[in-house]
């Protein structure tokens, strides 16, 4: 049996040292089996420098370098077309440390039963004053994107959502 293809798709725009090692940790994650897809909406050449050098040290890395600002939204659209021959998907972002078992765990349970739509964790939100908040909604009833769209506001806090899931559960997912 063939194994389902993988990528995680990372939209990405700060440029701050957190963020850039934390893109390099995701990078590190990429192999044989798991593609990950950077959408760089930051306009910043040296970061897209940076992006270029991880791509050429991991192989599995693929870049949607933007010249100007798309808006998040955008970003994740295209993100979203460029991964089409990826069926199990998942969604991290420049500051996200999502765990390497979380993310092999994951792709592994969705890969050994075709009728699973999505594995989640717990969506961790921090605050821009740096309060952190756990989202007690039940994250299984609620894809990635769902969750992603109705909780962003990149001015009020920054999101960790945890949640992979399978590209033919979400029909809003492939017509993008």
């Amino acid at each position: 049996m063939n194994k389902e293809s993988a990528a995680i798709l990372v939209p990405t725009y700060r440029t701050g040292h957190e963020q850039l090692a934390n893109l390099a940790y995701l990078a590190a994650c990429s192999h044989d089996d798991l593609v990950i897809y950077f959408g760089d909406n930051s306009e910043s050449h040296e970061k897209h420098q940076y992006l270029r050098m991880l791509s050429s040290i991991y192989p599995n890395i693929r870049l949607i370098l933007h010249s100007k600002n798309i808006g998040a939204l955008f970003n994740i659209f295209q993100l979203l077309d460029a991964s089409k021959s990826h069926n199990l998907l998942l969604f991290a972002t420049d500051d996200d440390r999502v765990s390497l078992s979380f993310i092999q765990k994951s792709f592994e349970d969705l890969r050994a039963d075709p009728d699973i739509s999505r594995s989640a964790g717990s969506l961790l939100r921090i605050q821009s004053n740096g309060t952190v908040q756990n989202d007690t909604k039940d994250s299984i009833s609620n894809s990635s994107i769902d969750r992603f769209l109705e909780y962003f506001d990149p001015n009020s806090f920054n999101q960790i959502h945890y949640s992979a899931f399978r590209r033919k559960s979400r029909p809003d997912v492939n017509s993008v």
